[in-house]
């Protein structure tokens, strides 16, 4: 290796090393950016006590016409019960991690998938009786709708087997 060789691989050992050693960007963490905007920003966020938090759990992205949405699954139980009773909802942040509303519901929310949040099992909004939330048109157009799903919801509950063609 020539002399010039030489001396440009120890600039770039020398170069490597110093911006190894020096400060990255801080990594986001965005369940903790989602739990702070919604500390913030969400009127009917448990008070830690009168209502305590007890999940809040970033559970993937839903595609709409405007862009991608964050989604927690969230609950709280009243403080102070002998057998304490709870909520659970659904969170929706925007792409800058802004809370963007809930989602009240009574079965858990599963998995995300395109525009869909899928549920453990079926929900009833007192209009429609479905298994997932549809985001696809943004969070004030959501629509409750019922998509069979292994793990969420099949309307015979996977207990009866087909018959095999003849």
């Amino acid at each position: 290796m020539s002399d010039d060789g030489r001396r440009v691989f120890v600039l770039a050992f020398i170069a490597m090393i110093f911006n190894g050693c020096s400060g990255h960007p801080k990594c986001t963490d965005l369940r903790e950016e989602m739990l702070e905007s919604s500390r913030q920003t969400d009127s009917q966020f448990p008070d830690g006590n009168n209502e305590i938090l007890t999940k809040f759990s970033h559970i993937g992205n839903v595609r709409t016409s405007t862009g991608i949405l964050h989604v927690a699954s969230v609950s709280s139980v009243l403080a102070n019960m002998p057998a304490p009773r709870g909520k659970a909802w659904i969170a929706v942040f925007d792409d800058s991690r802004n809370f963007v509303g809930r989602q009240s519901c009574g079965a858990s929310p599963l998995w995300c998938e395109g525009s869909l949040v899928f549920l453990h099992g079926l929900e009833n909004n007192g209009e429609t009786a479905g298994n997932a939330w549809d985001f696809s048109d943004g969070f004030e157009a959501r629509r409750l709708t019922l998509e069979e799903r292994y793990g969420s919801y099949l309307e015979d509950n996977g207990r009866t087997a087909k018959k095999p063609d003849p």
